[in-house]
């Protein structure tokens, strides 16, 4: 079985609830500045999205990807700009370099190879773009 129909087979089993939580520090940042590009990267099912965007926290364009098809299908998008995709936070083959003003990324590098994640995050935040893990 591939990673990924590991990762779908557990999406079905193990579906996520919204609990509308936005950590304090990621409120208290994007509540005082409002990044162009936000990109949630292993977003489950959309909480923090949905969460983001309920609280009027997010700004011009949203991304929110996750390996999971499934969980990316459950993604209720909300009413604003929310581009939902299916792709892996260790390659992020479908994020530009060098094009997020904000990477957000809540209880993933646990799941992946830290430096593979890390060098990818890198790559796609812009130069003086700010990271939350």
């Amino acid at each position: 079985m591939s990673r990924i129909q590991d990762v779908d087979d557990y999406a079905r089993k193990w579906p996520q609830f919204d609990d509308d939580v936005v950590p304090p520090l990621l409120e208290r940042y994007l509540a005082a500045r409002k990044p162009p590009t936000i990109l949630d990267a292993g977003c489950g099912e959309g909480s923090l999205v949905r969460a983001l965007v309920r609280r009027k926290l997010v700004s011009e364009r949203v991304l929110a990807c996750d390996a999971s098809s499934v969980r990316i299908a459950r993604l209720d998008k909300p009413g604003t700009a929310v581009t939902a995709f299916v792709d892996d936070v260790e390659k992020l083959e479908n994020v530009d370099t060098s094009s997020i003003d904000f990477f957000v990324s809540s209880q993933v590098i646990e799941h992946v190879d830290d430096e593979r994640m890390l060098h990818t995050v890198a790559r796609v935040t812009r130069p003086g773009g700010l990271v939350y893990l």
